[in-house]
């Protein structure tokens, strides 16, 4: 659902806003959450279908640098937010 309405709203040229960032990112290990990385990306950088392309085609930013070749930090695991 989340890629569905991100490519309609890029499609429309509508421009939209994350307002969870807390489920994206933890501030106090300053860290982004990786069992989120999945959906965030989905919001992001939507893969969405056009017209004469390929499926794939085309170049798609990550929403964090590096992340298709970085392990997320130790910090970045649900048991890190209890103390």
């Amino acid at each position: 659902f989340a890629r569905f309405m991100a490519c309609e709203l890029k499609k429309a040229h509508i421009p939209y806003a994350i307002n969870a960032d807390t489920q994206f990112y933890d501030g106090e290990e300053g860290a982004w959450r990786p069992a989120q990385e999945s959906l965030l990306n989905a919001m992001i950088a939507p893969e969405c279908e056009t017209p004469g392309k390929k499926p794939g085609e085309g170049n798609v930013k990550p929403s964090v640098p590096d992340a298709i070749s970085v392990t997320p930090a130790a910090a970045s695991t649900p048991g890190s937010a209890t103390p």
